[in-house]
């Protein structure tokens, strides 16, 4: 095994020409024991580059925070229902609860039904009229 430069200097960290099959490194990073000989400097260089190349999850859901649709709220389904890339844990706009067309919030009509009707439209206008709503889910309405 050699370093990119082809010299083997990964085999000469440890001072035998070969590498340790363990090392114990303590809560301050030191090198406390190893099969053989070592070098402190280079064995902590190499823990540091190692952990520098490890995969980020802080979520903790097993997807790596370059893959994960809402990487700081675990949701290891990964769902997202309106496909947008946002996931459903950490989008408020996914679309999951409208069950009928024209329901904008998910919840029954306005008169208490699941059936969007003429009392529903009225009561949807007066609301539009009466109230400014800006950037709801990306649309704006006045």
């Amino acid at each position: 095994m050699g370093d990119d430069t082809g010299n083997g200097a990964a085999w000469d960290l440890f001072g035998m020409g070969y590498i340790p099959h363990n090392v114990v490194v303590n809560h301050m990073m030191e090198v406390t024991y190893t099969a053989y000989g070592f070098d402190q400097t280079d064995i902590t260089n190499a823990i540091e580059e190692a952990i520098a190349f490890m995969v980020s999850d802080p979520d903790g859901d097993g997807f790596a925070e370059s893959d994960d649709n809402c990487p700081d709220i675990s949701n290891p389904e990964q769902a997202d229902t309106d496909g947008d890339g946002i996931g459903d844990m950490c989008d408020d706009c996914d679309n999951d609860a409208v069950f009928i067309p024209g329901n904008i919030n998910g919840d029954l009509d306005l008169d208490g039904d699941p059936i969007i009707d003429v009392i529903d439209v009225l009561a949807l206008i007066e609301l539009i009229i009466e109230t400014e709503v800006n950037n709801v889910c990306g649309y704006s309405a006045a």
